[in-house]
């Protein structure tokens, strides 16, 4: 994928993988296992869908396991989320104390890479706007086990729909910012199904949250914003 013609021809840009969700979650794993000396990220394809838990969901994933989804694990925050095909995320590591993380506030660290999505997603005709802390969103009671469900403050929406989530983790290593947008229509029913959830609340869940090829009216494949995204963080990276 050719980059816009912002993007420095000089500077590498993020590379973008295609794998199963533990893949992901191990390359996460791996970067804060010794203490982070320098920013890296990637960019994350999924082939096949998979519902990846939140930190504070670990007790939930022995009742979970014989479902028809896989159930990953992930280190970070928040609530469940179902990747595949109609989701492109984001890693990005940082070293403890680096400049974009905000003088150390957990919701200031996202600012920076809610402009990074963003200015990415403007590009394809997308537009849409961060969240300030003061219009976020708590998700109502029966859908807070579901990321998506609420808005934080600098994640992305449209119209008070989200449309990029995030979450991080700190250690003593470094920190870790995953993000993830939805590209196409997400089966909200398969993540009630796998979390064992009245099926009402996956129309609860598409009511609060928008995709791009909704907004656009046609697909926005993830190869071209992967292109987009992949010089833009190389760029916020090294300024």
């Amino acid at each position: 994928m050719t980059c816009p013609s912002t993007c420095d021809p000089d500077r590498q840009p993020v590379a973008t993988l295609s794998v199963d969700a533990a893949g992901e979650q191990a390359w996460n794993e791996q970067q804060l296992a010794a203490p982070v000396q320098a920013p890296a990220a990637r960019l994350w394809r999924y082939p096949q869908p998979a519902v990846v838990l939140g930190r504070s969901q670990r007790a939930l994933i022995a009742s979970l396991q014989m479902g028809t989804h896989r159930i990953v694990q992930r280190a970070a925050g928040g609530g469940a989320v179902l990747v595949g095909p109609w989701m492109l995320s984001a890693s990005v590591v940082l070293p403890l104390g680096h400049r974009l993380l905000q003088g150390g506030s957990i919701a200031g660290s996202y600012r920076w890479l809610a402009d990074v999505f963003v200015a990415a997603l403007a590009m394809h005709g997308v537009a849409a706007a961060a969240v300030p802390p003061e219009r976020s969103r708590r998700a109502a009671a029966d859908l807070a086990w579901a990321c998506f469900a609420g808005i934080s403050a600098w994640e992305v929406a449209v119209d008070d729909r989200k449309l990029v989530g995030f979450a991080q983790r700190r250690n003593r290593q470094g920190v870790l910012l995953v993000a993830g947008v939805l590209l196409g229509s997400v089966p909200w029913q398969n993540l009630c199904d796998a979390m064992r959830r009245p099926a009402l609340q996956a129309q609860g869940l598409a009511d609060t949250t928008v995709d791009a090829a909704h907004l656009l009216g046609r697909p926005l494949p993830a190869a071209m914003l992967a292109g987009t995204l992949a010089c833009a963080l190389a760029k916020a990276l090294a300024a």
